[in-house]
């Protein structure tokens, strides 16, 4: 499979090509080819099912992917990731996971196990990542209110969040440990910015379990 001649066709939004194909290229051994492909999907709109099985994709090409696909706009036909058969991590996968909860209409095709959006849940002590981890905002509500996820604070305390700015997407909330923003589309909070101390307390939690512990991105 040539690289060039598939992203060729991605880049030029035919209709004709709704089904996209870069299985069995060095995608994930090149950044630069993997920033092409972000590109070509911030353009493109026909695209429907997208093959980087077999790929060579690392948990770095993941995460470039799953922020690029964070937002709903961004390739809005898209209904179908292959990711069969790559490089990454389970970090990945949590990433993906958390990318299906954002886009509830996108299937993530994962090795052996279920789907990316048939996961428990895209936290799960695993990982946090600004831009994309996210939790159902009714699982947060106390009253009125909504309180800052468990796994942000630490604890069991309950801290309220303070509600900001409503924009077309979103509405911003903030505490002494994070910022988010709860999506209108989806009613998620999505985790947008760790305060510094907060950053330091989890990646200090993190780094003292075992292999298979928290991630912080």
């Amino acid at each position: 499979v040539s690289f060039d001649i598939v992203l060729k066709n991605f880049k030029g939004n035919y209709t004709s090509f709704e089904t996209i194909s870069f299985r069995g290229t060095k995608l994930g051994q090149h950044m630069d080819w993997v920033a092409e492909v972000c590109s070509a999907l911030q353009l493109n709109t026909t695209c429907t099912d997208l093959d980087l099985s077999d790929a060579y994709l690392t948990d770095e090409a993941i995460q470039r992917l799953a922020v690029t696909l964070s937002a709903g706009s961004i390739a809005p036909q898209l209904r179908l990731l292959d990711l069969r058969n790559n490089a990454f991590s389970l970090a990945g996968e949590t990433m993906m996971q958390g990318l299906c909860k954002l886009r509830t209409a996108l299937k993530v095709r994962l090795d052996d196990g279920p789907d990316a959006s048939e996961g428990d849940g895209f936290v799960h002590n695993k990982m946090l990542v600004e831009e994309l981890t996210a939790w159902p905002g009714e699982s947060l509500g106390v009253g009125k209110d909504l309180r800052c996820p468990p796994e942000i604070v630490g604890s069991d305390e309950v801290v309220i969040l303070k509600k900001g700015f409503q924009g077309s997407n979103g509405t911003k909330y903030t505490c002494e440990h994070a910022e988010f923003s709860l999506m209108h589309g989806t009613g998620n909070l999505v985790l947008k910015r760790l305060e510094p101390e907060a950053k330091m307390r989890l990646s200090s939690i993190c780094s003292s379990k075992p292999t298979g512990g928290g991630v912080l991105v």
